[in-house]
C-alpha cells in the first residue's frame, strides 16, 4: 500500500480509495476504519525512512526494519483502534522472538505484523525496545546464506 525507496528519501503510498480497494476482509488490518488505516500506512513508511540512517552489518536488515515500521504502525493508531487491531487475533503466550523472521515477513505478513504488535506490546518498555533497535544496539536479522 506504500513504499519508502531506501536512499532516495522518497514515499509513495496509495490513495486512501485505492487502499480500500485494495484491502482484504481478512487483513490484519480489516478493522481498522479507512483514513485511520492510510494515516498508519504513512507511520509504517515514515519509520521506514527512519529506520534507513540506522546501519547493517548484514546484507539488509530487512526483519529489523519491518518489526520498527510495524510496531510504529499500530502504536500510531488511536488506543480504540489498537485495541481492535489487538482482538482480531488470538493472543495465548508470550511471542517469542523467533515468530519474527524473515520467512513469516514473506510467508505470512499479516501474521507477521500481528506477532510485532503483541511481542512489542509484551515488553515492559515497547518504545525503548525500538529505540534500541534504532540505535542499532542489536537486530532482529540474521546474515542469510
Amino acid at each position: 500500500m506504500g513504499i519508502y525507496h531506501c536512499g532516495a528519501g522518497r514515499i509513495e503510498i496509495l490513495t486512501p480509495a485505492s487502499v480500500e480497494s485494495l484491502r482484504r476482509d481478512d487483513s490484519a488490518f480489516s478493522s481498522i476504519p479507512t483514513e485511520t488505516f492510510f494515516d498508519s500506512i504513512v507511520a509504517h513508511e515514515l519509520a521506514h525512512a527512519a529506520y534507513d540512517a540506522v546501519p547493517c552489518p548484514y546484507s539488509d536488515c530487512l526483519v529489523t526494519s519491518e518489526y520498527v515500521a510495524y510496531a510504529m504502525q499500530v502504536y500510531s493508531l488511536p488506543p480504540p483502534d489498537q485495541k481492535a487491531f489487538a482482538e482480531n487475533f488470538a493472543l495465548e503466550d508470550r511471542v517469542s522472538r523467533y515468530k519474527i523472521s524473515a520467512i513469516s515477513l514473506m510467508m505470512a505478513p499479516d501474521q507477521f505484523a500481528r506477532n510485532v504488535w503483541a511481542h512489542f506490546s509484551q515488553r515492559e518498555d515497547g518504545c525503548a525496545y525500538v529505540a534500541d533497535m534504532m540505535r542499532a544496539n542489536f537486530y532482529l536479522d540474521t546474515e542469510r546464506p
